[in-house]
């Protein structure tokens, strides 16, 4: 069976913890970035199936949408092409509303269940 690689830039350490905890159980080897560099950095080497973020990650309780913005700009053709999933989340109904004028992916965070993402 190949390998299934799952990357996370999520602020809050219980939430990453769970999310990681659901993947480690269908069988994704689970990276935890540490800014939104280090997860570009990572996305870019082509294995990871699903990145997972907080819209504002390396930003928390910011209106900070530029994290977002830059991975799915560094993301964009993979995520377009469908060989990754690119799924980010954040409570503030504000940025939601400004994401998705910018046609960037996003969801409340309270509606994000990582079973409808992974099997």
């Amino acid at each position: 069976m190949p390998e299934k690689w799952a990357l996370l830039g999520i602020h809050d350490d219980s939430s990453r913890g769970g999310i990681g905890a659901s993947l480690e159980r269908v069988d994704y080897t689970v990276y935890a970035a540490t800014s939104p560099e280090d997860l570009i950095t990572h996305a870019r080497d082509g294995k990871y199936s699903y990145v997972i973020m907080d819209a504002n990650f390396g930003s928390p309780g910011s209106r900070d949408l530029s994290p977002l913005r830059r991975v799915y700009s560094a993301l964009q053709e993979r995520v377009s092409n469908v060989t990754m999933s690119l799924v980010a989340f954040t409570g503030n109904e504000d940025l939601i509303a400004l994401a998705r004028t910018e046609g960037l992916p996003i969801m409340n965070k309270e509606d994000f269940r990582i079973g409808d993402y992974v099997k």
